[in-house]
């Protein structure tokens, strides 16, 4: 797998970032084993999990499974710290006014993941976009202070609206503190254009890496057809369902039928092709899942491939309801 640089931070993180969510609830941990395994054996570097936010982190018995096994995975494997890129998100909510309070909540908060990860410190903290954030500059004393600490390298944002990062930029630059230095946004084949234009954009400029959540559209680019008997795949349906998107799987069947590969490799090799995206984060639940992913990696797209992709995709866009 290739590696590539995360922005302008000293990070250099495999094109593909194994997201760690379903490890503990729908994934076994000697399956979540296995695929960590695999995931380094094939070169990837880059491992994501979520922290429960403030709320649960101070409950009487938190229970966090996924980074419990990623822990537990780098307890036994032995691998040296260096070797790794470990993340997590954490699910800030403001409850109480102050810079000291949301200081202190993210301080827990990264404390007790690198306590489940059994690792020094945290490579990347993504904070979670929630309208009851704090101030901008609340947010930004509190990185500092986690720098300092030594308990993170870098933080990110994940799901902020591109006005909230772009503004965070310019406090920073003014306050002469540490910035965002990651963008976290869903991107895929069906839900990437109303940020194309925003926030990779603004990635590029100033130099921020950018990480695409759900680049197969919460699977829904797996199975389209799949039977709507849970409550996530109808949600999914009704996200994504449409003339123009069902156009669009045509053209990627039609690919995927000339490239002989399974639709989702098609997607997922979309996503890779563009060289503004450091790299996707993948959830992965099976062995078979990873081994997909992978072999998407050596996937090399046409540049007719891509411009039929993005010409489709770009006509859901168009019709999607805000």
């Amino acid at each position: 797998m290739k590696q590539r640089k995360l922005g302008r931070t000293e990070l250099y993180v495999s094109e593909l970032c194994l997201g760690t969510l379903s490890f503990g609830w729908t994934t076994p941990e000697t399956t979540s084993h296995a695929i960590l395994d695999a995931f380094r054996a094939a070169g990837g570097n880059f491992i994501q999990g979520t922290s429960l936010g403030p709320d649960l982190e101070s409950s009487a018995a938190p229970a966090n499974p996924a980074e419990e096994h990623v822990g537990r995975w780098l307890q036994s494997r032995r691998i040296p710290r260096h070797e790794l890129i470990i993340g997590t998100r954490i699910a800030l909510r403001r409850h109480q006014r102050g810079p000291e309070y949301i200081a202190r909540t993210l301080h827990r908060c990264c404390e007790t993941a690198i306590s489940r990860l059994h690792c020094q410190h945290l490579d990347l903290v993504l904070i979670e976009w929630h309208e009851s954030l704090p101030p901008t500059d609340d947010i930004l004393a509190a990185i500092d202070r986690l720098k300092l600490a030594g308990l993170v390298r870098c933080v990110g944002a994940s799901g902020f609206p591109t006005w909230r990062i772009m503004e965070s930029l310019g406090r920073a630059a003014r306050l002469n503190t540490n910035r965002f230095e990651v963008a976290q946004s869903d991107y895929s084949l069906l839900d990437h254009t109303r940020y194309e234009e925003d926030t990779l954009d603004l990635c590029q400029e100033h130099r921020l890496g950018f990480l695409a959540r759900s680049p197969l559209a919460g699977g829904y680019l797996i199975n389209p057809l799949a039977p709507t008997h849970t409550a996530r795949s109808q949600w999914l349906r009704a996200r994504y369902a449409s003339v123009h998107t069902d156009a669009t799987l045509a053209t990627l069947q039609d690919i995927a039928t000339t490239r002989q590969a399974p639709p989702s490799q098609i997607a997922l090799a979309w996503v890779l092709a563009n060289p503004r995206v450091t790299a996707p984060v993948l959830g992965v639940t099976a062995l078979e899942h990873l081994q997909s992913a992978l072999d998407a990696t050596r996937l090399q797209l046409t540049e007719d491939d891509m411009q039929r992709l993005t010409a489709g995709s770009a006509e859901i866009h168009k019709t999607a309801a805000p």
